[in-house]
């Protein structure tokens, strides 16, 4: 079976996944995926909310006569946002989910509405991802403090690929991590080079744990 992206995004007609040639797959039911010439039925009925939310957009939306307000479709989308991580958890390990940003154009906006939504920007989607195992590139100071004696400049910048298995959980703690670090300025203020070290080690210290002495492993493998 080969990888499949997947969009989620509302439409007219119940209209609400779409393949990469833009074509409807599936409403707030069913999802209908084709693999190797079968079709896998994902059935969605379960997630209880993600009809009524469908139907939100589908009588709220700019093309109805009474607009929400941009608090209002924020918090639309940010229910959208948790809905398609539960069918994201329902997806064959090799199908990848998109869901369209915040800022993504979904609908056509005509100048006299453009305070209505502050939706209307252009946007990259959001790709969701699943438990499993992710590849990290590592500086190699400061992972390691062990002194090898070898002179810094020798080392560089060179980075330390490292695989580590990342749950549900793990996902979402980076997502809020990195969440925080924007909201906060944390790159713009920070004046260390080692920045995301410091960042995993304030808010998740048990990732770190982990990563840490894979890194210190293969710094000791490159510079034996």
């Amino acid at each position: 079976m080969t990888g499949k992206i997947i969009r989620m995004s509302p439409d007219y007609g119940d209209a609400l996944f779409w393949d990469e040639d833009g074509g409807c797959i599936g409403d707030y039911n069913t999802i209908q995926i084709d693999e190797d010439n079968d079709e896998i039925d994902i059935d969605l009925s379960n997630i209880l909310g993600l009809k009524e939310w469908y139907y939100d957009w589908k009588t709220e939306s700019l093309y109805q006569p009474h607009h929400w307000t941009d608090e209002q479709w924020r918090e639309w989308w940010a229910n959208g946002l948790e809905f398609a991580k539960s069918v994201n958890k329902l997806l064959p390990d090799n199908v990848k989910l998109n869901y369209f940003s915040l800022n993504d154009p979904l609908w056509e906006v005509k100048p006299e509405d453009a305070n209505d939504g502050g939706l209307f920007n252009y946007g990259e989607p959001i790709t969701l991802l699943k438990a499993g195992t992710y590849c990290f590139d590592c500086y190699p100071m400061p992972w390691t403090d062990i002194d090898l004696g070898i002179e810094p400049k020798s080392i560089g910048n060179n980075e330390i690929s490292v695989m580590l298995d990342l749950s549900d959980d793990d996902i979402q703690a980076i997502v809020d991590m990195m969440n925080w670090a924007w909201d906060n300025e944390w790159f713009e203020q920070s004046t260390s080079e080692t920045v995301c070290t410091e960042l995993l080690v304030k808010h998740i210290p048990q990732l770190y744990n982990k990563l840490y002495p894979l890194v210190h492993q293969q710094f000791c493998n490159k510079y034996p």
